[in-house]
């Protein structure tokens, strides 16, 4: 999977992890391969090369919403700049030095 052909809505997010040390943000979880797939696919988007990490996410209402999904949409930087994941009820921005990749 690349950062152009993530269908990122509806996905669910298990987990983030910040590696300050490494100025690294890994995000771990499942999607759909476009909007009539049958199922969700396990992913890890993973940034390096990190400067800045924001973010504001409501865990009661992920919490909520895992029947349905926790990304509304996402715009992946493609090289050096700013990735944005809009959230339900939240949103996280990482800057980075190179483009995010699919592990």
């Amino acid at each position: 999977m690349t950062i152009d052909d993530w269908y990122a809505h509806d996905a669910l997010i298990e987990e983030i992890v910040i590696d300050v040390l490494n100025r690294t943000v890994s995000i771990r979880g499942s999607s759909y391969a476009g909007p009539e797939a049958p199922a969700r696919n396990r992913f890890t988007l993973l940034f390096v090369d990190v400067n800045t990490v924001t973010t504001a996410v409501d865990m009661v209402e992920l919490t909520a919403n895992t029947f349905a999904g926790h990304l509304n949409h996402a715009k992946l930087a493609h090289g050096p700049g700013t990735s944005h994941l809009y959230l339900v009820e939240g949103h996280m921005s990482v800057t980075s030095l190179s483009a995010p990749r699919f592990m």
